[in-house]
Protein backbone atom coordinates (compact mmCIF):
# COMPACT_ATOMS: atom_id res chain seq x y z
CA UNK A 1 0.00 0.00 0.00
CA UNK A 2 2.75 2.43 0.93
CA UNK A 3 4.49 1.66 -2.36
CA UNK A 4 1.29 2.65 -4.18
CA UNK A 5 1.14 5.92 -2.25
CA UNK A 6 4.75 6.60 -3.24
CA UNK A 7 3.83 5.83 -6.86
CA UNK A 8 0.94 8.32 -6.68
CA UNK A 9 3.24 11.01 -5.30
CA UNK A 10 5.86 10.30 -7.94
CA UNK A 11 3.39 10.56 -10.79
CA UNK A 12 1.87 13.83 -9.58
CA UNK A 13 5.12 15.64 -8.89
CA UNK A 14 7.72 14.24 -11.27
CA UNK A 15 8.09 13.56 -14.99
CA UNK A 16 7.78 9.86 -15.75
CA UNK A 17 8.41 8.78 -19.32
CA UNK A 18 4.95 7.24 -19.62
CA UNK A 19 1.53 8.07 -18.24
CA UNK A 20 0.11 5.96 -15.44
CA UNK A 21 -3.53 4.90 -15.35
CA UNK A 22 -5.05 6.10 -12.10
CA UNK A 23 -8.39 4.70 -13.15
CA UNK A 24 -7.46 1.21 -14.21
CA UNK A 25 -9.09 -2.19 -14.29
CA UNK A 26 -10.22 -2.82 -10.73
CA UNK A 27 -11.64 -6.24 -11.46
CA UNK A 28 -8.99 -8.00 -9.38
CA UNK A 29 -10.61 -9.83 -6.49
CA UNK A 30 -10.28 -8.55 -2.96
CA UNK A 31 -7.96 -10.60 -0.82
CA UNK A 32 -9.45 -12.24 2.24
CA UNK A 33 -8.23 -9.70 4.81
CA UNK A 34 -9.20 -6.77 2.57
CA UNK A 35 -12.70 -8.17 2.13
CA UNK A 36 -12.87 -8.62 5.89
CA UNK A 37 -11.77 -5.01 6.42
CA UNK A 38 -14.66 -3.43 4.49
CA UNK A 39 -17.07 -5.83 6.24
CA UNK A 40 -15.69 -4.76 9.63
CA UNK A 41 -16.10 -1.10 8.72
CA UNK A 42 -19.74 -1.72 7.82
CA UNK A 43 -20.33 -3.78 10.98
CA UNK A 44 -18.89 -1.06 13.20
CA UNK A 45 -20.95 1.45 11.24
CA UNK A 46 -24.04 -0.63 12.02
CA UNK A 47 -23.18 -0.83 15.73
CA UNK A 48 -22.49 2.89 15.88
CA UNK A 49 -25.72 3.68 14.04
CA UNK A 50 -27.76 1.43 16.33
CA UNK A 51 -26.55 3.45 19.32
CA UNK A 52 -27.78 6.64 17.67
CA UNK A 53 -31.19 5.37 16.57
CA UNK A 54 -31.97 3.77 19.93
CA UNK A 55 -30.61 6.45 22.30
CA UNK A 56 -32.02 9.53 20.54
CA UNK A 57 -35.65 9.94 21.69
CA UNK A 58 -38.35 10.11 19.03
CA UNK A 59 -39.07 13.48 17.41
CA UNK A 60 -35.62 14.74 18.41
CA UNK A 61 -34.26 15.03 14.86
CA UNK A 62 -35.17 17.89 12.49
CA UNK A 63 -38.59 17.46 10.85
CA UNK A 64 -38.98 13.90 12.15
CA UNK A 65 -42.62 14.31 13.33
CA UNK A 66 -43.66 15.74 9.95
CA UNK A 67 -42.05 12.94 7.97
CA UNK A 68 -43.58 10.33 10.26
CA UNK A 69 -46.99 11.92 9.79
CA UNK A 70 -46.72 11.69 5.99
CA UNK A 71 -45.67 8.02 6.22
CA UNK A 72 -48.62 7.41 8.54
CA UNK A 73 -50.95 8.95 5.96
CA UNK A 74 -49.71 6.51 3.33
CA UNK A 75 -49.82 3.49 5.63
CA UNK A 76 -53.16 4.04 7.37
CA UNK A 77 -55.20 6.13 4.95
CA UNK A 78 -53.74 4.47 1.82
CA UNK A 79 -53.29 7.89 0.27
CA UNK A 80 -50.19 9.29 -1.38
CA UNK A 81 -49.45 12.82 -0.17
CA UNK A 82 -49.48 15.31 -3.02
CA UNK A 83 -51.16 12.87 -5.43
CA UNK A 84 -54.33 11.40 -3.92
CA UNK A 85 -54.67 14.22 -1.37
CA UNK A 86 -55.11 17.94 -1.94
CA UNK A 87 -52.54 18.75 0.70
CA UNK A 88 -49.30 20.19 -0.68
CA UNK A 89 -46.25 18.50 0.80
CA UNK A 90 -42.73 19.77 1.27
CA UNK A 91 -41.01 17.02 -0.71
CA UNK A 92 -41.90 14.41 -3.37
CA UNK A 93 -43.47 11.21 -2.02
CA UNK A 94 -41.05 8.37 -2.86
CA UNK A 95 -39.53 8.24 0.63
CA UNK A 96 -42.96 8.01 2.27
CA UNK A 97 -43.84 5.07 0.04
CA UNK A 98 -40.50 3.31 0.59
CA UNK A 99 -40.73 3.68 4.39
CA UNK A 100 -44.30 2.36 4.64
CA UNK A 101 -43.35 -1.37 4.97
CA UNK A 102 -41.05 -0.48 7.89
CA UNK A 103 -43.90 1.46 9.48
CA UNK A 104 -46.14 -1.62 9.26
CA UNK A 105 -43.49 -3.96 10.65
CA UNK A 106 -42.51 -1.69 13.52
CA UNK A 107 -46.16 -1.01 14.25
CA UNK A 108 -46.38 -4.48 15.78
CA UNK A 109 -44.66 -2.86 18.77
CA UNK A 110 -46.58 0.43 18.65
CA UNK A 111 -45.59 3.88 17.47
CA UNK A 112 -42.15 3.68 19.04
CA UNK A 113 -41.51 0.45 17.14
CA UNK A 114 -42.48 2.14 13.85
CA UNK A 115 -40.09 5.01 14.56
CA UNK A 116 -37.21 2.62 15.31
CA UNK A 117 -37.74 0.45 12.22
CA UNK A 118 -37.96 3.49 9.93
CA UNK A 119 -34.78 4.83 11.52
CA UNK A 120 -33.16 1.44 10.88
CA UNK A 121 -34.24 1.80 7.23
CA UNK A 122 -32.21 5.01 7.13
CA UNK A 123 -29.22 3.29 8.74
CA UNK A 124 -29.25 0.62 6.02
CA UNK A 125 -29.14 3.41 3.44
CA UNK A 126 -26.07 4.85 5.18
CA UNK A 127 -24.28 1.50 4.90
CA UNK A 128 -25.19 1.29 1.21
CA UNK A 129 -23.70 4.76 0.65
CA UNK A 130 -20.54 3.67 2.49
CA UNK A 131 -20.17 0.56 0.33
CA UNK A 132 -20.73 2.57 -2.85
CA UNK A 133 -18.06 5.00 -1.63
CA UNK A 134 -15.70 2.04 -1.29
CA UNK A 135 -16.48 0.89 -4.84
CA UNK A 136 -16.02 4.39 -6.28
CA UNK A 137 -12.71 4.85 -4.45
CA UNK A 138 -11.43 1.56 -5.91
CA UNK A 139 -12.42 2.63 -9.41
CA UNK A 140 -10.85 6.08 -9.21
CA UNK A 141 -7.63 5.20 -7.34
CA UNK A 142 -7.20 1.42 -7.56
CA UNK A 143 -3.73 1.49 -5.98
CA UNK A 144 -4.59 3.68 -2.98
CA UNK A 145 -5.84 1.23 -0.37
CA UNK A 146 -5.85 3.87 2.39
CA UNK A 147 -8.42 5.74 0.32
CA UNK A 148 -10.48 2.59 -0.31
CA UNK A 149 -11.16 2.11 3.39
CA UNK A 150 -10.65 5.61 4.77
CA UNK A 151 -13.46 7.13 2.67
CA UNK A 152 -16.21 4.69 3.80
CA UNK A 153 -14.92 5.11 7.37
CA UNK A 154 -15.67 8.83 7.17
CA UNK A 155 -19.16 7.99 5.88
CA UNK A 156 -20.20 5.60 8.64
CA UNK A 157 -18.41 7.51 11.43
CA UNK A 158 -19.44 11.09 10.68
CA UNK A 159 -21.72 11.52 13.72
CA UNK A 160 -23.95 14.15 12.12
CA UNK A 161 -24.41 12.05 8.98
CA UNK A 162 -25.27 9.02 11.12
CA UNK A 163 -27.67 11.10 13.26
CA UNK A 164 -29.51 12.60 10.27
CA UNK A 165 -29.61 9.43 8.15
CA UNK A 166 -30.69 7.36 11.14
CA UNK A 167 -33.79 9.47 11.73
CA UNK A 168 -37.23 9.56 10.13
CA UNK A 169 -36.53 11.75 7.11
CA UNK A 170 -35.66 11.38 3.44
CA UNK A 171 -32.02 12.52 3.44
CA UNK A 172 -30.76 8.94 3.66
CA UNK A 173 -32.66 7.81 0.57
CA UNK A 174 -31.60 10.99 -1.24
CA UNK A 175 -27.94 10.35 -0.40
CA UNK A 176 -28.29 6.78 -1.68
CA UNK A 177 -29.54 7.94 -5.08
CA UNK A 178 -26.74 10.53 -5.20
CA UNK A 179 -24.13 7.86 -4.43
CA UNK A 180 -25.60 5.60 -7.13
CA UNK A 181 -25.38 8.43 -9.67
CA UNK A 182 -21.78 9.19 -8.69
CA UNK A 183 -20.92 5.51 -9.13
CA UNK A 184 -22.55 5.32 -12.55
CA UNK A 185 -20.78 8.54 -13.52
CA UNK A 186 -17.39 7.05 -12.67
CA UNK A 187 -18.22 3.87 -14.61
CA UNK A 188 -19.33 5.99 -17.58
CA UNK A 189 -15.95 7.76 -17.57
CA UNK A 190 -14.09 4.48 -17.38
CA UNK A 191 -16.17 2.24 -19.66
CA UNK A 192 -18.23 4.67 -21.73
CA UNK A 193 -21.96 4.99 -22.22
CA UNK A 194 -24.29 2.37 -23.61
CA UNK A 195 -28.05 1.98 -23.73
CA UNK A 196 -28.17 -0.08 -20.53
CA UNK A 197 -26.14 2.44 -18.53
CA UNK A 198 -28.10 5.41 -19.90
CA UNK A 199 -31.40 3.81 -18.90
CA UNK A 200 -30.01 2.94 -15.46
CA UNK A 201 -28.83 6.53 -14.97
CA UNK A 202 -32.27 7.78 -16.02
CA UNK A 203 -33.98 5.50 -13.46
CA UNK A 204 -31.61 6.65 -10.70
CA UNK A 205 -32.23 10.28 -11.62
CA UNK A 206 -36.00 9.82 -11.57
CA UNK A 207 -35.78 8.09 -8.19
CA UNK A 208 -33.68 10.90 -6.78
CA UNK A 209 -35.92 13.64 -8.14
CA UNK A 210 -39.02 11.97 -6.65
CA UNK A 211 -37.25 11.73 -3.30
CA UNK A 212 -36.07 15.30 -2.75
CA UNK A 213 -35.61 18.45 -4.81
CA UNK A 214 -31.92 18.83 -3.93
CA UNK A 215 -31.12 15.92 -6.22
CA UNK A 216 -31.44 18.38 -9.12
CA UNK A 217 -28.04 19.80 -8.09
CA UNK A 218 -26.37 16.44 -8.71
CA UNK A 219 -28.19 16.13 -12.04
CA UNK A 220 -26.66 19.49 -13.03
CA UNK A 221 -23.13 18.35 -12.12
CA UNK A 222 -23.75 15.06 -13.95
CA UNK A 223 -24.58 17.07 -17.05
CA UNK A 224 -21.13 18.70 -16.75
CA UNK A 225 -19.64 15.20 -16.63
CA UNK A 226 -21.50 14.19 -19.80
CA UNK A 227 -20.21 17.31 -21.58
CA UNK A 228 -16.62 16.45 -20.62
CA UNK A 229 -17.01 12.84 -21.79
CA UNK A 230 -18.44 14.04 -25.11
CA UNK A 231 -15.68 16.62 -25.61
CA UNK A 232 -13.01 14.03 -24.92
CA UNK A 233 -14.54 11.59 -27.37
CA UNK A 234 -14.91 14.20 -30.13
CA UNK A 235 -11.38 15.51 -29.59
CA UNK A 236 -9.82 12.05 -29.53
CA UNK A 237 -11.56 11.19 -32.84
CA UNK A 238 -10.35 14.28 -34.70
CA UNK A 239 -9.12 13.75 -38.23
CA UNK A 240 -6.14 15.57 -39.64
CA UNK A 241 -8.64 18.06 -41.09
CA UNK A 242 -9.83 18.82 -37.56
CA UNK A 243 -13.28 17.51 -38.39
CA UNK A 244 -14.87 15.00 -36.01
CA UNK A 245 -15.38 11.44 -37.08
CA UNK A 246 -19.00 10.78 -38.09
CA UNK A 247 -21.07 9.03 -35.45
CA UNK A 248 -21.35 5.31 -35.87
CA UNK A 249 -24.82 3.82 -35.53
CA UNK A 250 -24.04 2.39 -32.11
CA UNK A 251 -22.42 5.58 -30.83
CA UNK A 252 -25.16 7.74 -32.32
CA UNK A 253 -27.82 5.62 -30.65
CA UNK A 254 -26.04 5.96 -27.30
CA UNK A 255 -25.70 9.73 -27.59
CA UNK A 256 -29.30 10.08 -28.75
CA UNK A 257 -30.44 8.05 -25.75
CA UNK A 258 -28.40 10.25 -23.43
CA UNK A 259 -29.90 13.43 -24.89
CA UNK A 260 -33.41 11.97 -24.65
CA UNK A 261 -32.76 11.00 -21.02
CA UNK A 262 -31.61 14.53 -20.13
CA UNK A 263 -34.75 16.00 -21.71
CA UNK A 264 -36.98 13.39 -20.05
CA UNK A 265 -35.42 13.98 -16.63
CA UNK A 266 -35.77 17.76 -17.04
CA UNK A 267 -39.45 17.46 -17.94
CA UNK A 268 -40.06 15.03 -15.08
CA UNK A 269 -38.34 17.39 -12.69
CA UNK A 270 -40.44 20.35 -13.84
CA UNK A 271 -43.69 18.43 -13.50
CA UNK A 272 -42.81 17.12 -10.05
CA UNK A 273 -41.88 20.65 -8.97
CA UNK A 274 -45.41 21.88 -9.65
CA UNK A 275 -47.37 18.77 -8.70
CA UNK A 276 -45.70 17.95 -5.41
CA UNK A 277 -44.07 20.87 -3.69
CA UNK A 278 -43.12 24.16 -5.26
CA UNK A 279 -40.03 23.87 -3.05
CA UNK A 280 -37.51 24.15 -5.94
CA UNK A 281 -37.37 27.92 -6.14
CA UNK A 282 -34.01 28.22 -4.44
CA UNK A 283 -32.33 26.56 -7.42
CA UNK A 284 -33.12 29.57 -9.63
CA UNK A 285 -33.35 32.32 -7.03
CA UNK A 286 -31.43 35.44 -8.07
CA UNK A 287 -31.16 37.05 -4.64
CA UNK A 288 -27.77 37.44 -2.99
CA UNK A 289 -26.44 34.24 -1.48
CA UNK A 290 -25.33 33.77 2.11
CA UNK A 291 -21.58 33.32 2.06
CA UNK A 292 -20.62 35.02 5.28
CA UNK A 293 -18.17 33.71 7.85
CA UNK A 294 -21.13 32.92 10.11
CA UNK A 295 -22.79 30.87 7.35
CA UNK A 296 -19.63 28.89 6.58
CA UNK A 297 -18.98 28.28 10.27
CA UNK A 298 -22.56 27.10 10.84
CA UNK A 299 -22.42 24.78 7.85
CA UNK A 300 -19.13 23.30 9.07
CA UNK A 301 -20.46 22.65 12.57
CA UNK A 302 -23.71 21.17 11.31
CA UNK A 303 -21.82 18.98 8.85
CA UNK A 304 -19.87 17.31 11.67
CA UNK A 305 -22.12 17.60 14.69
CA UNK A 306 -24.97 19.76 15.98
CA UNK A 307 -27.61 17.39 17.27
CA UNK A 308 -31.26 17.39 18.28
CA UNK A 309 -33.03 20.36 16.78
CA UNK A 310 -29.63 22.07 16.45
CA UNK A 311 -29.60 22.61 20.20
CA UNK A 312 -26.81 20.15 21.13
CA UNK A 313 -23.54 21.60 19.82
CA UNK A 314 -20.09 20.16 20.45
CA UNK A 315 -17.39 21.92 22.42
CA UNK A 316 -15.19 24.51 20.73
CA UNK A 317 -12.19 22.24 21.23
CA UNK A 318 -13.81 19.43 19.26
CA UNK A 319 -14.73 21.80 16.45
CA UNK A 320 -11.14 23.09 16.41
CA UNK A 321 -9.85 19.52 16.15
CA UNK A 322 -12.16 18.95 13.18
CA UNK A 323 -10.87 22.22 11.71
CA UNK A 324 -7.30 20.94 11.85
CA UNK A 325 -8.32 17.58 10.41
CA UNK A 326 -10.06 19.28 7.48
CA UNK A 327 -7.15 21.65 6.88
CA UNK A 328 -4.74 18.70 6.90
CA UNK A 329 -6.78 17.00 4.18
CA UNK A 330 -7.03 20.26 2.23
CA UNK A 331 -3.25 20.71 2.39
CA UNK A 332 -2.79 17.30 0.77
CA UNK A 333 -5.27 18.14 -1.97
CA UNK A 334 -3.53 21.46 -2.69
CA UNK A 335 -0.13 19.74 -2.79
CA UNK A 336 -1.51 17.23 -5.29
CA UNK A 337 -3.01 19.96 -7.49
CA UNK A 338 0.24 21.96 -7.47
CA UNK A 339 2.24 18.87 -8.44
CA UNK A 340 -0.23 18.08 -11.22
CA UNK A 341 -0.08 21.63 -12.61
CA UNK A 342 3.72 21.80 -12.46
CA UNK A 343 4.09 18.56 -14.36
CA UNK A 344 1.58 19.40 -17.09
CA UNK A 345 2.48 23.07 -17.47
CA UNK A 346 6.10 22.14 -18.09
CA UNK A 347 5.08 19.45 -20.57
CA UNK A 348 2.53 21.55 -22.43
CA UNK A 349 2.81 22.32 -26.14
CA UNK A 350 3.83 25.99 -26.24
CA UNK A 351 2.54 26.27 -29.81
CA UNK A 352 -1.00 25.50 -28.71
CA UNK A 353 -3.37 27.67 -26.70
CA UNK A 354 -4.72 26.96 -23.24
CA UNK A 355 -7.94 25.35 -24.49
CA UNK A 356 -6.20 23.02 -26.94
CA UNK A 357 -3.71 21.98 -24.27
CA UNK A 358 -6.61 21.18 -21.95
CA UNK A 359 -8.35 19.17 -24.67
CA UNK A 360 -5.13 17.32 -25.37
CA UNK A 361 -4.89 16.53 -21.67
CA UNK A 362 -8.41 15.09 -21.76
CA UNK A 363 -7.29 12.79 -24.56
CA UNK A 364 -4.44 11.27 -22.55
CA UNK A 365 -4.77 7.76 -21.23
CA UNK A 366 -5.03 8.87 -17.60
CA UNK A 367 -7.55 11.64 -18.25
CA UNK A 368 -10.26 9.59 -16.49
CA UNK A 369 -9.05 10.77 -13.11
CA UNK A 370 -9.03 14.41 -14.21
CA UNK A 371 -12.60 14.16 -15.52
CA UNK A 372 -13.84 12.45 -12.35
CA UNK A 373 -12.16 15.09 -10.17
CA UNK A 374 -13.83 17.87 -12.18
CA UNK A 375 -17.14 16.03 -11.73
CA UNK A 376 -16.61 15.72 -7.98
CA UNK A 377 -15.47 19.31 -7.45
CA UNK A 378 -18.25 20.79 -9.61
CA UNK A 379 -20.87 18.85 -7.64
CA UNK A 380 -19.45 20.16 -4.35
CA UNK A 381 -19.31 23.76 -5.63
CA UNK A 382 -22.84 23.60 -7.02
CA UNK A 383 -24.17 22.10 -3.79
CA UNK A 384 -22.52 24.73 -1.62
CA UNK A 385 -23.74 27.53 -3.91
CA UNK A 386 -27.33 26.27 -3.95
CA UNK A 387 -27.25 25.83 -0.16
CA UNK A 388 -26.02 29.38 0.33
CA UNK A 389 -28.84 30.72 -1.89
CA UNK A 390 -31.43 28.68 -0.03
CA UNK A 391 -30.13 30.03 3.27
CA UNK A 392 -31.11 33.58 2.30
CA UNK A 393 -34.79 32.78 2.79
CA UNK A 394 -35.22 29.20 3.98
CA UNK A 395 -32.51 28.56 6.55
CA UNK A 396 -30.11 25.90 5.31
CA UNK A 397 -28.51 23.20 7.42
CA UNK A 398 -25.18 21.43 7.20
CA UNK A 399 -27.04 18.24 6.25
CA UNK A 400 -27.81 19.85 2.89
CA UNK A 401 -24.16 19.18 2.00
CA UNK A 402 -24.59 15.44 2.57
CA UNK A 403 -25.70 14.87 -1.02
CA UNK A 404 -22.00 15.25 -1.92
CA UNK A 405 -20.70 13.24 1.04
CA UNK A 406 -19.23 10.66 -1.36
CA UNK A 407 -16.96 13.03 -3.34
CA UNK A 408 -16.18 15.03 -0.19
CA UNK A 409 -14.95 12.01 1.76
CA UNK A 410 -13.00 10.66 -1.22
CA UNK A 411 -11.26 14.00 -1.76
CA UNK A 412 -10.54 14.42 1.96
CA UNK A 413 -9.14 10.93 2.30
CA UNK A 414 -7.07 11.36 -0.84
CA UNK A 415 -5.64 14.59 0.57
CA UNK A 416 -4.69 12.81 3.79
CA UNK A 417 -3.09 9.95 1.88
CA UNK A 418 -0.82 12.40 0.05
CA UNK A 419 0.72 13.47 3.37
CA UNK A 420 1.17 10.05 4.97
CA UNK A 421 4.88 9.17 5.35
CA UNK A 422 6.06 6.09 3.53
CA UNK A 423 5.50 2.96 5.57
CA UNK A 424 2.73 4.38 7.77
CA UNK A 425 -0.35 3.76 5.63
CA UNK A 426 -1.85 0.99 7.76
CA UNK A 427 -1.05 2.88 10.95
CA UNK A 428 -2.77 5.98 9.58
CA UNK A 429 -5.87 3.99 8.60
CA UNK A 430 -6.05 2.43 12.08
CA UNK A 431 -5.70 5.87 13.66
CA UNK A 432 -8.41 7.33 11.41
CA UNK A 433 -10.89 4.57 12.23
CA UNK A 434 -10.10 4.48 15.95
CA UNK A 435 -10.17 8.24 16.30
CA UNK A 436 -13.54 8.66 14.62
CA UNK A 437 -15.11 5.73 16.43
CA UNK A 438 -13.97 7.26 19.73
CA UNK A 439 -15.33 10.60 18.52
CA UNK A 440 -18.77 9.02 18.04
CA UNK A 441 -18.69 7.48 21.53
CA UNK A 442 -17.84 10.89 22.98
CA UNK A 443 -20.74 12.46 21.05
CA UNK A 444 -23.22 9.85 22.25
CA UNK A 445 -22.21 9.53 25.91
CA UNK A 446 -20.89 13.05 26.61
CA UNK A 447 -23.45 15.08 24.67
CA UNK A 448 -26.58 13.23 23.51
CA UNK A 449 -27.21 10.96 26.53
CA UNK A 450 -26.62 13.69 29.19
CA UNK A 451 -28.87 16.08 27.26
CA UNK A 452 -31.87 13.72 27.11
CA UNK A 453 -31.35 11.50 30.15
Amino acid sequence: MTESLHLLYFNLTSHPPTEVHLIADSEKKLTGHRRLLIVLILIFGLINGMMFITLVPKWQAPDEPRYFGEIQTVAEDLKIPGITTEKQIDHPPLYYLAATPFYYFGGLWGEKGSVLTIRFFGLIQLLIVAFLTFLIAREVFPENTFLHYGAPTLIVLNPQLVFITGSVQSDGLLNTFCALLFYQGVLAVKNGLNIKRVLLIALIAIGGIFTKERFAIIVASFFILMVLITIRWLWSKRRTTDSPEPFTRKRGLGISSAIFSVIFISVTFSISAFVFTGNYKYLVRSAGASNTLDFRSRMFKQFWGTFGWFDIPLSDRLYETLDYFTLFALAGIIASIIGFLIRHVENRDTKEGLIKNFLSLLKKTNSNTLIVMIFFISSIVLTYTATSYYDTFGGAGGRYIFIVSVPLTILMTYGISRLIPKGYGDTALTALFSGFFLFNLVVIYNYIVPFYY
